[in-house]
């Protein structure tokens, strides 16, 4: 077959054709490459990025520990009788921790079916909303005190989503500016005694489950200190 091709083909045209075809090859060879790299790449890259987070979800949850255990100790050793005291400063270290915007503490009055916001931490420029939040009746605010009520987390990612048939709840985190909030109930053995809330004002935000799981945490430990002051004052 060479011959035949040597015999209607000028020797150096083929030697030409045979050079091209031996360049296309390199091209083609190095296009593959160049792919299986930046394959390679792209992996490498992901997997960066993953151990990346991974190191940043340990710095938090790292950073998180600390805060509950600092928490902790000051409600170990300090007198029940300092608990309003040390629920502002829980909430103002959470609340910074958390890069909210306000916290603050809800007690249930069973007798008269209200709540009332007993405590507050604000960050600099926003303004307060105690004054807002007392003897609110529970049955006017369903979609936020109903699985509060049953022990429940409640998270509320976009306040717009609040039903109209709710003006109550509807006023309030309009006139405190709210975006985002979230209550978490705390819970004693006759049940739930009251709520830890806090509100994202300059944002809307997504809660994470560590930020569920952190005042979850926070609301045990006040709820374990209220009861504890019952106790010391029913001696």
């Amino acid at each position: 077959v060479l011959g035949v091709v040597m015999g209607d083909v000028p020797y150096d045209l083929l030697i030409v054709l045979l050079l091209l075809g031996a360049s296309v090859l390199v091209v083609l060879w190095n296009r593959n490459l160049r792919r299986s790299l930046e394959g390679r790449n792209d992996e490498l890259r992901e997997q960066l990025a993953k151990r990346r987070e991974m190191d940043e979800s340990l710095v938090h949850r790292a950073a998180f520990e600390n805060v509950i255990a600092h928490i902790s100790r000051a409600f170990l050793i300090r007198p029940a009788s300092d608990v309003e005291l040390l629920f502002e400063e829980s909430l103002r270290q959470v609340g910074r921790f958390m890069a909210v915007d306000r916290g603050y503490v809800l007690m249930v009055d069973a007798d008269d079916e209200t709540v009332t916001n007993t405590c507050e931490w604000c960050a600099p420029g926003v303004s307060e909303g105690i004054h807002l939040k007392q003897r609110l009746p529970i049955d006017a605010m369903p979609v936020l005190m109903e699985p509060a009520m049953r022990g429940e987390p409640v998270i509320l990612g976009d306040v717009t989503a609040i039903p109209d048939d709710q003006p109550l709840l509807r006023s309030l985190v309009a006139e405190q500016r709210i975006q985002s909030l979230m209550v978490v109930p705390m819970v004693v053995q006759r049940g739930v005694i009251g709520f830890i809330g806090f509100d994202s004002v300059q944002r809307s935000r997504t809660w994470s489950d560590e930020d569920v799981r952190l005042l979850s945490v926070l609301a045990e430990l006040f709820g374990g200190a209220l009861q504890r002051r019952e106790s010391d004052e029913a001696i």
